[in-house]
């Protein structure tokens, strides 16, 4: 009788914790929005702090294992859509690396939307310097924000993805 009733905290306890992970989940995928902010690495963590609640045994290693995978993808797509976007409306490689570092100093300086004002500022300053010519300059600018627009719908994919995996190892545990 006494271990039916632990059993049932037990599995009360996992449930709660299982629910608040989810909520958790939820909200840093909406925050994917949100070019550099670290959505991926959150998600990884709970993951990876879900691994250390139920054991490494059975199938929760695999999950762990397909998680991590994603959270690698989603991390270099994120820059490689952005890249790629800029260079396709033809900005130079130096302007993007440019504009790239220019996005992660001002949103570590005024987080979380000063990378937003600073990366195109900065891709449109080179690319003006360079090409003297606004409309290749504004070309390039839209390209940047395409691949913004796709680095989004990317990261918005994998994240829900993740959750979707968690959520299916989580009803397995």
């Amino acid at each position: 009788m006494i271990e039916g009733e632990i059993v049932a905290v037990d599995t009360a306890w996992e449930f709660w914790l299982e629910c608040v992970l989810f909520l958790v989940m939820a909200l840093t995928t909406l925050g994917l929005v949100i070019p550099l902010f670290p959505g991926f690495i959150v998600l990884w963590l709970i993951a990876l702090g879900y691994l250390l609640v139920v054991g490494w045994q059975g199938w929760n290693l695999a999950f762990f294992v397909v998680l991590t995978l994603l959270a690698i993808a989603g991390m270099l797509v994120d820059n490689v859509a952005v890249g790629m976007g800029a260079a396709k409306g033809g900005a130079s490689w130096t302007g993007i690396l440019l504009a790239l570092l220019a996005g992660v100093v001002a949103t570590l300086l005024f987080p979380p939307f000063g990378g937003f004002v600073a990366a195109p500022a900065v891709l449109f300053l080179v690319e003006y310097y360079r090409r003297r010519d606004l409309n290749q300059t504004w070309s390039a600018l839209k390209g940047l924000a395409k691949g913004w627009g796709w680095a989004i719908v990317a990261r918005m994919v994998i994240g829900a993805l993740m959750m979707l995996i968690w959520s299916a190892w989580a009803w397995m545990t």
